[in-house]
């Protein structure tokens, strides 16, 4: 149920052409609420539930998030606005109010905002893109699965930097991966 519902908020994510940190926030919510709700998520609330975890995320993180209606619109009509507010609550107070997390792509983030100052990193404007939107789609890949989800963010992000210093070790060295 989990994997269909990432993939669903992943399709939603695009077609309101949110930030990828509201996409990794919504995803946290959604792993933090189901870790800690006392009973099972009912099947056909699992989609009001994860638009709503998606709504939450992005008034927290988009400067200008869209509107409830917007939301309510992309379930199809089933749930109301009543609705999305009520569980709104539900996840809020289940969590305790708690939204602050750390995701693999925050420490990515620092992570490319400090390789600018090391001199042992010569890459160029283009190759820093390059591997930025690698490590972007290998976390996105790696929201399907609930291991790399929910666990040790610095684990991931770290395994990808260690991936980009071999991989710089070698160019230097003239070999090829």
């Amino acid at each position: 149920m989990r994997k269909i519902l990432v993939d669903w908020l992943v399709d939603v994510h695009r077609k309101f052409k949110l930030r990828l940190e509201t996409l990794f926030m919504a995803i946290n919510l959604v792993d933090r609420y189901m870790d800690s709700a006392t009973e099972p998520m009912q099947k056909n609330k699992f989609q009001l539930f994860g638009v709503t975890c998606l709504f939450i995320a992005s008034k927290y993180e988009e400067i200008y998030p869209p509107s409830l209606s917007d939301f309510v619109y992309v379930c199809a009509d089933t749930y109301t606005a009543d609705m999305l507010l009520e569980m709104e609550g539900l996840v809020l107070n289940q969590l305790g109010f708690n939204l602050v997390y750390s995701s693999s792509l925050q420490i990515l983030g620092v992570y490319g905002q400090q390789s600018k100052f090391f001199p042992h990193f010569r890459e160029t404007q283009r190759q820093r893109e390059e591997l930025g939107a690698l490590h972007a789609y290998t976390l996105l890949a790696g929201l399907q699965n609930l291991q790399l989800g929910v666990g040790q963010p610095e684990g991931c992000s770290f395994s990808l930097l260690g991936c980009q210093n071999t991989s710089q070790t070698r160019r230097r060295r003239g070999n090829r991966c």
